[in-house]
């Protein structure tokens, strides 16, 4: 894990605060949305040679949202997971997706 570390103290040297340049309409508060942090994100983790993957899995029944942080050389990784809300509704699972990834991504790189 020293090597990934390592890594992840880059990243998290080099990303800046993400401009948050989206509103909600319904608690009209402004937050950055998942393609301006994948924009801001992935070019900064393919030049530390980190790969990200957010693969929607289902244990036990249950829809569970993973993301991995791999460093690609050493194949160390971090694991995050979150069981996401039971609904049979595409709409409100992939909003449900798109909130937790998000998430998942600010935790894990302790983002502003």
């Amino acid at each position: 894990m020293k090597n990934l570390y390592k890594k992840l103290l880059a990243v998290q040297t080099t990303i800046k605060a993400i401009e948050k340049d989206s509103v909600n309409p319904h608690f009209k508060n402004r937050y950055f949305d998942i393609n301006t942090l994948l924009a801001e994100l992935k070019p900064v983790l393919s030049a530390n040679g980190l790969i990200v993957l957010q693969p929607l899995i289902i244990v036990d029944g249950v829809n569970t949202l993973q993301t991995h942080v791999i460093d690609a050389e050493t194949a160390e990784s971090i694991t995050s997971s979150i069981v996401l809300p039971n609904t049979e509704k595409a709409q409100e699972l992939g909003s449900a997706m798109t909130y937790y990834r998000r998430y998942a991504l600010t935790s894990l790189f302790a983002l502003e």
